[in-house]
């Protein structure tokens, strides 16, 4: 799936049915982690890895993009708490784990991964030129760009 295919399919939902979407992509994902045996203790702090990846990406965090996650994950945390936690880091270590572990999820966990990542970035609206060129390293580097060719 491309990222013009992936982007359409984001920009066909909104408000509810987006989160709901995102629901569903993360649901997958999640899955991913599990089938590669991430235990259940470390799910919140690969889920924090994923949104602060998203979310830090063009160097501010938007209320939009608080609003939007908390409507996802029901977040009990204001709006300068949730910045807080956006730009605290877990170091490139933890990244470099979450890179090489996306790296092997099925061909439909991988769509998902990056389609709930549009989710996060499209939340409020814009997509700047660091998240455009994050979405499309993500796409190459799990090898998605040329997936149209066997949709069609």
């Amino acid at each position: 799936m491309s990222l013009k295919k992936m982007l359409k399919e984001v920009f066909a939902t909104e408000g509810e049915e987006r989160v709901a979407f995102a629901k569903n992509q993360f649901a997958i994902v999640l899955n991913e982690f599990r089938n590669l045996g991430l235990e259940k203790e470390n799910m919140g702090a690969i889920t924090l890895e994923i949104v602060r990846l998203f979310v830090r990406i063009d160097k501010r965090t938007s209320y939009e993009e608080y609003s939007f996650l908390s409507d996802l994950f029901g977040l009990d945390l204001s709006f300068d708490e949730f910045r807080a936690k956006m730009h605290k880091s877990q170091g490139d270590e933890y990244r470099e784990t979450l890179e090489s572990m996306v790296k092997q999820f099925s061909r439909e966990g991988k769509k998902a991964f990056c389609l709930f990542g549009l989710c996060i970035i499209e939340s409020d609206e814009t997509m700047d030129t660091p998240e455009r060129s994050l979405i499309e390293h993500i796409v190459k580097a799990l090898h998605l760009e040329h997936d149209d060719e066997e949709e069609d």
